[in-house]
């Protein structure tokens, strides 16, 4: 149940990525990501047993420069720099390595009228199910 949640609310911003974007006055400097990023690789290896069971090494230091050579000298908003931690975080494979939902910004997002998908999906296997619609928010 839980998974589930997790990609449903993960579908969701992704989703709304785009318009939360827009509305994000905080935005956060390309050095400070940077620098966040290598915070979470190095939490990553001293909280893992082996974070390198799945991914090797080799593989985790390529996409750690990548990340960084994409972050550039622009600034992120909050929800873009979630995301790419979000990505960097699931290279290991790990269920038990996550970051928590942006929910202070999805609720803002929603309480200023933002589109919400009103389903609670479930995913099994290769297949989804629509659990059930949600009644529409009033505007």
């Amino acid at each position: 149940m839980k998974n589930t949640l997790c990609l449903l609310l993960l579908l969701l911003v992704h989703g709304a990525t785009p318009l939360l974007a827009q509305q994000q006055e905080v935005r956060y400097s390309a050095a400070d990501v940077k620098a966040d990023l290598a915070s979470l690789y190095q939490g990553l290896e001293q909280a893992h047993f082996n974070l390198y069971a799945f991914t090797p090494k080799r593989s985790y230091q390529r996409a750690f420069r990548q990340f960084n050579k994409a972050i550039g000298s622009d600034s992120l908003s909050l929800l873009e720099t979630h995301k790419l931690f979000q990505r960097f975080t699931a290279l290991g494979r790990v269920g038990h390595s996550e970051l928590d939902f942006p929910a202070q910004a999805y609720i803002a997002y929603a309480m200023e009228g933002g589109r919400l998908i009103p389903l609670e999906l479930a995913f099994e296997g290769e297949k989804v199910y629509i659990r059930k619609t949600l009644p529409a928010m009033p505007h």
